[in-house]
Order: structure tokens, then sequence, then C-alpha cells
């Protein structure tokens, strides 16, 4: 090859470098300028990230007090401020045995280790709703736990997600005749059969606070707000979130789950408002007195809001709740919907000066609905109530789970509780927020 090819060659692959070496320095000349071109504005990213989620914040803050605490409060009704009189017989409970047409002595029996008081109901007594019947074995358990732990004559406060007739109210209250109760029930027909029964049991009306409302979780509550962000006012009528459930009484059923609703119900539905446990406990906490009437006898007076026992505040997640303490159960039974309620609960079931000491809730087996499922490994893995036990089938512990179906195909009821150390820390935090007669001490 004579010499001048040789040049040629040469000359060509030293373009070809510089080529592929050009093409090499704009590639990468990006990423240089972004490790040695920086402007100031390059170390701002973390600060403008932090005034995005105090932006957020302070946002979610405006609409809870300025929008969905108004709103809420108007859910709250007192069954002494709001009476529904009872339109039929009042009937009194004890001896009035429609269980499988047993003895009239079966209440005493299992409730042997207690003096029952009498209670009432509106019109004619049945399985689904007399108040000690119902679910008696469970309600015998939680007297022993008021009993035990000394409270049987305080204002201790007791939560019903699912309230139907309001029988736990009615046995507990009346069996414990200072506590408070919070209630909530989505149903329209059994919630207005329950204030009617409430009314029939002289002092209990001012001490229980219902909501007709379905409770949810997070997500569904505020969701709501996120998509309809400008479409809202403090108005006296609830514009929130809301969904849709048979209108119908459902006497011995109490599916009260629903369903999320679109922009309409069926003729055979209603519109329920939801709401987030977290949001009603708040609600109820700041708006109520530590203390209440002993008059027995008479409809008592609502509690005052000028005495409230705390003051709200907010937590990390800037979700709103109170460190009233007082709440000493929960009870949950709303056909499905636990596991939805209980995301709902995180801010109070959370926290060890909120949370209640004993849990009871219905549980089905999975294959019913997994939901089931979610709602018990919430309750003993995520709140910690690593102690229960299947009341209907005496199991305890893992034993118990999934549900035999003792009495039920496919379903249990269980009580949760704290662990040992961590119950007993719970039960003397409630008794630090009572107020409790001479006797109960």
């Amino acid at each position: 090859m004579t010499t001048r090819k040789w040049r040629i060659l040469y000359f060509c692959l030293f373009a070809l470098l510089v080529a592929n070496t050009i093409r090499l320095l704009l590639t990468t000349l990006p990423q240089l300028s972004e490790l040695f071109l920086f402007d100031e504005g390059s170390f701002d990213a973390p600060d403008v990230q932090r005034q995005s989620n105090e932006n957020h914040k302070s946002h979610k803050r405006n609409l809870l007090d300025q929008v969905i605490y108004p709103a809420v409060s108007k859910l709250r009704r007192n069954s002494y401020v709001n009476r529904v009189p009872c339109d039929q017989d009042v009937v009194e409970v004890l001896g009035r045995n429609a269980w499988k047409g047993g003895r009239d002595d079966m209440v005493p029996t299992i409730y042997e280790n207690h003096t029952m008081k009498p209670a009432y109901t509106c019109g004619e007594v049945s399985v689904w709703t007399n108040p000690y019947l119902w679910e008696a074995h469970q309600k015998v358990i939680l007297f022993d736990r008021m009993q035990a732990s000394g409270l049987k004559n305080c204002n201790f406060v007791g939560l019903d997600l699912g309230g139907a007739r309001g029988d736990w109210v009615i046995a507990a209250g009346v069996e414990a005749n200072r506590s408070q109760y919070v209630v909530v029930e989505a149903n329209p027909t059994l919630f207005r059969k329950m204030e009617k029964d409430f009314d029939t049991n002289a002092g209990l009306p001012g001490r229980v606070f219902a909501y007709s409302a379905a409770a949810k979780s997070d997500a569904s509550f505020f969701g709501y707000y996120s998509d309809n962000e400008n479409d809202h006012s403090s108005s006296q009528e609830w514009d929130g979130p809301t969904m849709c459930i048979d209108a119908s009484s459902n006497e011995g059923v109490m599916d009260t789950a629903g369903k999320e609703t679109s922009n309409s119900c069926s003729e055979t539905e209603t519109t329920v408002p939801v709401v987030t446990v977290d949001i009603i406990m708040n609600d109820f906490w700041t708006s109520t007195a530590s203390s209440i009437s002993r008059d027995k006898n008479t409809h008592q007076h609502p509690l005052s809001r000028s005495n409230s026992i705390t003051t709200a505040f907010h937590d990390d997640d800037d979700t709103i709740v109170s460190k009233a303490g007082n709440l000493f159960f929960a009870k949950l039974d709303i056909e499905g919907s636990e596991y939805e309620a209980l995301l709902g609960a995180k801010s109070v079931f959370s926290s060890k000066e909120t949370r209640p000491c004993y849990v009871y809730i219905e549980i089905k087996s999975s294959s019913v609905n997994p939901a089931y499922d979610k709602a018990f490994h919430m309750m003993k893995d995520t709140y910690g109530y690593t102690d229960f036990y299947d009341i209907d089938s005496g199991l305890v512990g893992n034993d118990s789970y999934p549900p035999i179906g003792k009495a039920y195909e496919n379903e249990a009821n269980y009580e949760f509780r704290l662990p040992t150390s961590e119950l007993e820390e719970c039960i003397t935090r409630v008794r630090k927020h009572t107020s409790c007669s001479s006797s109960s001490r």
C-alpha cells in the first residue's frame, strides 16, 4: 500500500475517533453539568418539598376546622336534647325471653354474678331487641371487665360501631349507670328505633351520643375531598362523602355495611354520611365534659361544651384526636366493614393515650369476605391486641382463628385485649380520666 493510501486511512480513523469523542461528550455533558455546573437553586429542592408538605397539612387543617368538624358536629345527636319519644308500649325486658322458647330465668342465670337492673325497650321485645339476651355471653364478659377494673360506677366511655337497636348501650349503660357512649349506626330505620329505646331508659339519654353515619377508612373519607376540592361549605347540610344502604329495618340481620355511592341510590336505598372513627371520637371528646349528672331517675342534662375534657391536637398524621383517655371498650359489628372502620381509627387505636382496653368484634371466615381476615390481623398485628379468644367456642389465641363457627357457621365473636402489662396501664389510664361514685373504687 502506498504512503498516500496509508495517510488517507489514518486520517479516516482519526476523524472517526474525534467524532466518537464528541458524541460521548455531548451525551455526558448534562450529567456533568448537574455535578459541577449547578446553580444556587439546586440546593432548594428539600425546602421546596418541605414547603409543599406544610402547605398540604395547612390545607388539610383548614378543611378539618372549617368544613369537616362543623359538619360532623351537626351529625351528633344527644338523646336528651334530640328526643325521639317512644310511641308504643314501654316494655321491661327482664324475664321476657324469646330465645328459642327458653326459660324466664335465663337472663339471671347468664348474669349470675351481677345484680341486674331493669331495662326497657319501646314496643314488644324479641330475641333481637332484648338488651340482656341478644349476645348475652359477650355482654356478661364486658360486665365482668367493668367490675374487675373498678369502673362500674364511673363515667368511662364505650364506643359502639353498628349500634343496631342500641342493645349493647342499653345493657352496659343501665348496668354502669354513669358510663357514656358513642354510637354509630348507618341504617336510618334502626337508628330511629334505637333512639326510641334509649328514651325509655331514664338516666341513659343524656349519656349517649349517636351518629347516623357509616364508619369508613381515611382513604374513603379524605379521598372524597381530594376529588371534590372546591365543592364544600360549612352549611347545615352534609356535603361530605356518602354511601347507599338498604333503608329497611333489617331486623335480625343488622347488615349496615352498605355500598359506596356514585350519583344516586336506588329506590330501596338511602344515602348516609361517611365519617371515620378518629373524627367521630374527636368530635365527641372536644364537645363533652368530664362529668355528668348523677340523677338516675330523670333524663340527665347533656354534657356542657364549655367544660370540655381537653383540647384536641394534631398528631404526626395530621388527624385530630383527643387525649381524653376515658375510652374503656369498643364493639364492632358492621357486617364486613370492620376493616374499613379500623383503617379510619388509626389515631385512636394506635395511641396509648386513647386506645380502648378491650375490643369486641364479630369476625367471619375469609371465605365469606377477605376483609374479615384483614380486620383480624389489623387488630392483632397493627394495633397490638395480641391476647384474644373466641367467646363462642372458648378457644384462645391462634387456636381460635380462623373461627370454627361454634354458634353460627363461619363466624365467631372475639374479645381482643392488650398484652397484660399494657392492659393494666390502659385500665389505670381510664381510671385516671374518669370520675366515679364512692362505691366503685
